[in-house]
């Protein structure tokens, strides 16, 4: 599929939406299950991260970047786009329990082999994964310690997509 002219993302998710109810008679919905999730919330202390300052200016989009694996570290962020990072490194959905409304820059280090995402808790590696990088906590542990955060895990609410049709692809 090709799009003509500049198009954005929303643009995009439409063009891909009709491509697959078309192609492949896709037809889905959105519902709601409990599965298993962690909450993030703010530690006893609070949370150790640096404020974005208030100087009167627009406070500026912000950014994440891997650094490397088990290192993020981002600018002039808001906790949805923070969870919305940290979610890719763990083996559930990450739900902000934490009521924190400001900006924040933050630096993020934690030992990322062992298990895919270096996210799972250290008793669900299996048992042919490379052994854990000691010289660096858990993403779990790294969050509560350098973030002032707690992964916690529980059930919740979340919003899945329901596929009710999915047929083989039409030809060409």
């Amino acid at each position: 599929a090709e799009a003509e002219g500049v198009t954005d993302q929303d643009q995009l998710r439409l063009m891909a939406k009709n491509l697959l109810e078309d192609r492949f008679q896709l037809k889905l919905h959105r519902g709601t299950r409990d599965l298993p999730v962690y909450l993030l919330t703010q530690g006893k202390n609070g949370v150790k991260t640096t404020a974005t300052p208030d100087n009167g200016r627009p406070i500026r989009t912000g950014f994440i970047e891997p650094m490397e694996p088990g290192w993020l570290q981002g600018a002039d962020i808001t906790m949805k786009s923070f969870i919305s990072s940290l979610s890719r490194y763990t083996d559930r959905p990450v739900l902000d329990g934490t009521n924190y409304t400001q900006k924040f820059t933050f630096k993020l280090q934690w030992a990322a082999e062992g298990v895919p995402g270096g996210a799972a808790p250290p008793d669900a590696a299996p048992p042919d994964a490379a052994p854990p990088d000691t010289s660096r906590p858990s993403l779990f542990t790294a969050v509560q310690e350098q973030m002032g955060l707690k992964l916690v895990a529980q059930k919740a609410p979340v919003e899945v997509l329901v596929i009710d049709r999915i047929e083989r692809p039409s030809e060409n």
